[in-house]
């Protein structure tokens, strides 16, 4: 069992797996940065993906050091991540009147 979670993720699935790994993280942060800066989503949307982004941050510099496989944190990060933009579309349209 390899000590880096990333070393692990490239030696099970090779560099294409290595890639989609990180381009997973990347993209659940970009979409936190875009909850984030949206003027429509309440100001608590807004916090909880500032706060899910120093999670995101924290999980992969944490995973540099240990293997990812027994701590879910990461991965309820990155599905959490994606409930927010809906979350703040449909908080939107609520005020708007399309509910």
């Amino acid at each position: 069992m390899a000590h880096n979670a990333y070393i692990s993720v490239a030696a099970e699935m090779g560099v294409p797996g290595l890639l989609l790994f990180l381009g997973s993280l990347i993209a659940a942060y970009l979409s936190l940065e875009q909850t984030y800066k949206s003027k429509l989503a309440p100001r608590l949307i807004r916090r909880t993906a500032v706060a899910l982004q120093a999670s995101l941050v924290g999980n992969s510099v944490a995973i540099c050091f240990i293997s990812a496989e027994y701590h879910q944190h990461l991965w309820f990060t990155v599905f959490i991540s994606m409930c927010l933009p809906p979350l703040s579309i449909r908080f939107a349209r609520s005020q708007a009147g399309l509910y």
